[in-house]
């Protein structure tokens, strides 16, 4: 009787997202992921059906953590410069940390896949859409700004968000540099 390995999905995905978010869409072979998780091909194929069915449960998974990760962060501070200076520092922070230089994978997905692949695009902008809504619910919660004013935040914030997480990963070591961006950007929103 043959060995019945256990396999948890919810793992698997998290460790197939490193090596997607490490080597990309398109340079990642499906024997990456195989050796990765550990398992053949034969029960590649029966949890996960293809590669890109993974990939799209890697997006759905990081964009989750990420839209509960900004949520904790700003929803920590009622000031509403503050957190959204805290939530770009940290940000900053964990990309000075990575020592892969590996940048946002969501990011990297957007350059990489998204002028060529329409379902990906999609879910990249319903990401972005759904930072956005983050913010702006943040942003008439805790200010008295005008709704005009928090669109023009937070769409500012987004697009400084993303050429930051770019700049983090061509520069990684430029971190004083990005830190006086913040500084400044936020000084011109508020």
């Amino acid at each position: 009787m043959s060995k019945i390995k256990q396999f948890n999905k919810s793992k698997a995905i998290q460790m197939a997202l490193d090596v997607f978010w490490e080597k990309g869409y398109k340079g990642t072979s499906l024997t990456d992921l195989t050796e990765s998780l550990g398992i053949g091909k034969g029960s590649f194929y029966n949890t996960f059906k293809s590669k890109r069915v993974l990939f799209e449960q890697c997006i759905d998974v990081f964009k989750k953590n990420s839209i509960n990760n900004l949520k904790e962060i700003l929803h920590t501070e009622k000031d509403v410069k503050k957190g959204l200076l805290n939530y770009l520092k940290k940000t900053l922070q964990d990309a000075v940390n990575d020592q892969k230089h590996r940048g946002c994978f969501m990011t990297n997905i957007s350059t990489e896949l998204g002028a060529s692949d329409t379902e990906i695009a999609q879910m990249m902008n319903n990401y972005y859409f759904k930072m956005k809504a983050v913010i702006t619910n943040y942003l008439k919660n805790g200010s008295t700004l005008q709704n005009n004013t928090i669109k023009e935040i937070a769409d500012t914030f987004i697009t400084f968000f993303i050429g930051m997480t770019v700049e983090m990963k061509l520069q990684n070591n430029n971190q004083d540099q990005i830190e006086t961006s913040i500084d400044r950007l936020l000084k011109s929103l508020f």
